[in-house]
């Protein structure tokens, strides 16, 4: 038998350990990067949004509180800190399967920011303002229908919490004030509020994102539906920044913002119900007639606004003499309960209203049947 044994001299020696090992440059790389994917692996797990839950359900009691003490405060905001990064930069992202329910998220970051102003304007500045993108992100590109309905949900109630919040400055050089073009009456820079600065950077979102992103429209609307909601402050507010007239130049296509596509319906229901809540907000009554001579009319029930405002004239034009509008939501959205309080508004002791409304029906009525007739 024969037994060979390799004898090495110290100059292979040398080259042979030099041979196996990686510059350091190489190895600090593939050590950042295998951190990098742990830490990943770490963060899109179960167990790491339970501890997250499970942090923020202990903090919320605190915000019942009043008053409020200095370190429980600071203990809230350091909370409300964590759980904004934690969600905007990938806890929405995730899937509903580790995540959970995206609404559940939106109701614990609002119990943290309905405790003071001074979290209010830190959330706005540094989660929204300072990342514009995010406004498009999640209220019209995200993919998950949940996830955009609570964030518009989110900026909604952040709006009407910071409603008499004072005066606040948006440095936002991209979502800062609104044009002329999309809100006719813009508060001055002195009076503005955060509310104010949200609703403009919504409306702004009309010059070009809404037009391409209109397959997720109805999340862009119910941002709306929800803050007019709220009381007769917010419905004043939004009057004075004109946002029936935009909305029915919306509807007709007549607006800033090019919406519609022949290739599918664009739904436009948020909107119709949106119109119909503010148009009851404005003073009818020069428009009501009664129907015998030289008596006055009765006072109209369906008002939203105990104090009407003066109605503006372009929306008498599109809703007493055009009529263009009131017919497309008759075809389109008919049975919805905001078009029926609408129109009951809108034909109290009109006679013209109430001929146009009642032929319209009575034409769709004819042509469905006839259609179906023919079917």
């Amino acid at each position: 038998m024969l037994l060979y044994e390799r004898v090495d001299s110290p100059s292979t020696k040398a080259v042979s350990n030099d041979a196996g090992k990686l510059p350091g440059a190489i190895e600090r790389g593939i050590q950042k990067e295998n951190l990098k994917f742990v830490h990943l692996k770490a963060l899109f797990s179960i167990e790491h949004f339970r501890f997250m839950r499970s942090l923020v359900d202990s903090v919320v009691p605190l915000t019942v509180v009043e008053p409020m003490k200095e370190t429980q405060e600071k203990l809230v905001m350091l909370v409300l800190k964590l759980l904004t990064n934690f969600l905007l930069s990938y806890g929405l992202r995730t899937k509903k399967a580790i995540r959970g329910l995206a609404s559940e998220w939106v109701n614990s970051l609002l119990s943290l920011l309905k405790c003071s102003k001074y979290m209010r304007f830190w959330f706005a500045t540094s989660a929204l303002f300072r990342h514009p993108e995010r406004f498009v992100e999640y209220l019209l590109e995200c993919p998950n229908q949940e996830v955009r309905t609570a964030f518009s949900r989110l900026l909604a109630y952040l709006a009407y919490f910071s409603h008499n919040d004072g005066p606040y400055v948006n440095h936002s050089p991209v979502y800062g004030p609104a044009s002329s073009d999309i809100i006719g009456a813009p508060t001055s820079r002195e009076d503005q509020t955060l509310s104010d600065c949200i609703v403009e950077a919504v409306l702004n979102l009309l010059n070009k994102e809404v037009g391409e992103h209109e397959r997720h429209i109805s999340q862009y609307f119910y941002f709306f539906l929800t803050y007019c909601s709220f009381s007769h402050a917010e419905r004043s507010q939004l009057l004075k920044m004109r946002l029936p007239s935009l909305f029915i130049a919306l509807a007709l296509g007549e607006g800033p913002a090019l919406i519609g596509n022949r290739h599918h319906a664009t739904d436009f229901s948020r909107l119709y119900n949106v119109v119909s809540v503010l148009v009851r907000c404005y003073d009818v009554s020069r428009h009501m007639i009664h129907c015998v001579k030289e008596a006055e009319p009765a006072p109209n029930p369906f008002y939203e606004l105990s104090q009407p405002e003066a109605m503006h004239p372009e929306i008498v034009v599109a809703l007493f003499e055009n009529q263009k509008y009131l017919k497309k939501v008759i075809s389109e959205n008919a049975s919805a309960e905001d078009t029926l309080q609408l129109f009951k508004f809108l034909c109290w002791e009109n006679p013209s209203i109430s001929r146009m409304v009642l032929t319209t029906l009575l034409y769709q009525v004819h042509f469905s049947g006839a259609r179906e007739n023919v079917g």
